[in-house]
């Protein structure tokens, strides 16, 4: 908790009868609007430099509630306000507070580091995989046989990065004008609209992340799935919408019947 020294002297010295009498108000105001001054000086400009505010801001910070301009003057006629818009002599009185401050961050900061437990090392292994083949102890799998395919898999399923964000891929409309005119008819512009528009909040790619790359086909497809699922009365199996994870790519569109929108 910060604080700040208050002597006795205060209530009657000079410099606080003067304000006082500047500023048309009793001895025991001033000490009131001077320490509720302090106080917020030790918050927010615990160097005591006070140039960088403005007479409103100093005043709401005394609780003056009358001109601020004339609360600001009169705190530097009467000596409280140095003319380079510091407090008189604030680092005799609250300098050394900003200072034991630092010097108790650096010793906690000090504390932590000392504390800080180090990480354990692993255990030497006794049987390196070089020797023993696997961690269970099997011999270690043809990794030529793995990276086929691996290379198999993202051949025909390929989640390659596409042009996202913004703009449109290429191949789709720009706006919605070339939208509509890509649709065939009224009933599926509308369609077509809300599509665009789905795609363009998932940053162009499918509701598994796969980029989308062929917009008529897209279209065509979602359109096709949409009906089909208005005549059934139910959405297509899962096992269905497995078997068409790739086609949003743009990359496989044989035996397709509806996308997953």
């Amino acid at each position: 908790m910060a604080w700040i020294q208050s002597h006795q002297s205060l209530g009657r010295h000079p410099k606080l009868l003067r304000l006082a009498a500047r500023a048309g108000i009793s001895n025991a105001q001033a000490v009131g609007h001077l320490q509720y001054l302090w106080w917020w000086t030790l918050e927010y400009a615990p160097d005591g430099d006070l140039s960088r505010f403005n007479a409103q801001e100093v005043a709401f910070a005394s609780e003056w509630t009358g001109d601020p301009e004339f609360w600001f003057t009169v705190l530097k006629d009467t000596g409280w306000l140095d003319p380079d818009g510091r407090l008189h002599d604030w680092d005799d009185y609250a300098g050394k507070l900003a200072q034991d401050r630092a010097k108790d961050r650096e010793r906690k900061k000090a504390q932590r580091a000392r504390k800080k437990p180090e990480s354990p090392s692993p255990p030497p292994d006794p049987c390196p995989p070089d020797v023993r083949g696997t961690p269970s102890g099997h011999p270690a799998p043809d990794k030529t046989i793995q990276d086929k395919r691996r290379e198999e898999v993202e051949r025909v399923c390929t989640r390659a990065e596409a042009p996202t964000g913004d703009e449109p891929p290429p191949g789709f409309p720009r706006d919605e004008a070339e939208v509509v005119a890509s649709a065939e008819d009224g009933e599926s512009s509308a369609f077509a609209l809300k599509l665009w528009h789905l795609a363009a909040s998932r940053g162009w790619r499918d509701a598994r992340g796969i980029p989308l790359r062929n917009w008529r086909s897209y279209l065509a497809a979602s359109l096709a799935f949409s009906r089909e699922a208005e005549e059934s009365g139910h959405r297509p199996r899962r096992t269905e919408q497995r078997r068409r994870r790739c086609w949003e790519s743009g990359q496989i569109q044989e035996e397709i019947h509806a996308p997953i929108i």
